[in-house]
């Protein structure tokens, strides 16, 4: 095909002659792909998961930041036996990084730039687990503002993540060996100190946690840059008389 293509330059190349071109610009080689384990838990032992929201009827556009650390403040005294673990998530343009913050010390680490958000808050609260495996069993409560990555342990069955499933398997375990762990969503950007030294860690992470990346992360990034490919090429045919009905494709 490459004598063809050479020889008549014109031709269309494949579909999949010009994806790996595109591809192969955003160094996938590289990437580690983690793989799912679909036989991580035994039918008749299937994780069972819930956490707490101590904060649901307060809504952060009506309520003051002062009613939301009063309220977490109650909160604290009734599981003041309870050590806790601050945990966050920050992505930007070219950073992905993840906090823990435990007895006031910060954890912070560097992702792949392809993980997403999701990926960053589920890694946080898997990284959380890690650091107190190796200590004596406690009780601990993990703090997380991520109310989409508690939905997701609570009904993995749905969505069947590497990390979520990740996470229920080290808290299953944590669990045999008497831990007491409970999870508690917190409402971020209302001056709870422990999430904004969590938030703090996570978007200024200097240590490279070396992680495979997700699938559907990956699957993502190609689609953006497929999608730029694309709007570029369009933007071009300014003759074409569609560019002036539908100029930016996808809108």
């Amino acid at each position: 095909m490459k004598r063809l293509y050479d020889a008549r330059p014109s031709n269309i190349r494949l579909f999949m002659d010009r994806m790996k071109l595109h591809i192969s610009e955003l160094d996938l080689p590289n990437v580690h792909i983690q793989q799912r384990n679909l036989f991580l838990f035994q039918p008749w032992n299937t994780p069972r998961f819930h956490y707490m929201n101590p904060l649901a009827t307060y809504s952060k556009s009506t309520v003051a930041p002062v009613v939301f650390q009063r309220v977490f403040a109650y909160h604290r005294s009734q599981y003041s036996r309870y050590s806790a673990i601050y945990t966050d998530g920050s992505k930007r343009a070219d950073y992905v990084g993840c906090g823990v913050v435990i007895e006031d010390i910060m954890h912070g680490y560097r992702l792949d730039t392809s993980c997403s958000i999701f990926t960053a808050e589920a890694v946080a609260i898997y990284r959380a687990l890690q650091l107190i495996d190796s200590t004596m069993p406690r009780k601990y409560c993990i703090y997380t503002d991520s109310m989409s990555v508690l939905e997701a342990l609570e009904n993995y069955h749905d969505r069947c993540d590497p990390v979520v499933c990740t996470i229920l398997d080290i808290t299953s375990r944590l669990y045999s060996k008497g831990f007491d762990i409970v999870f508690c969503w917190l409402r971020s950007h209302v001056g709870i100190i422990g999430n904004e030294q969590a938030d703090s860690a996570a978007k200024s992470a200097t240590t490279h946690l070396p992680l495979a990346v997700l699938l559907s992360d990956m699957k993502r990034v190609i689609l953006h840059h497929i999608s730029k490919l694309w709007q570029e090429s369009w933007s071009q045919q300014l003759d074409n008389k569609l560019h002036s009905v539908k100029p930016v494709i996808g809108a």
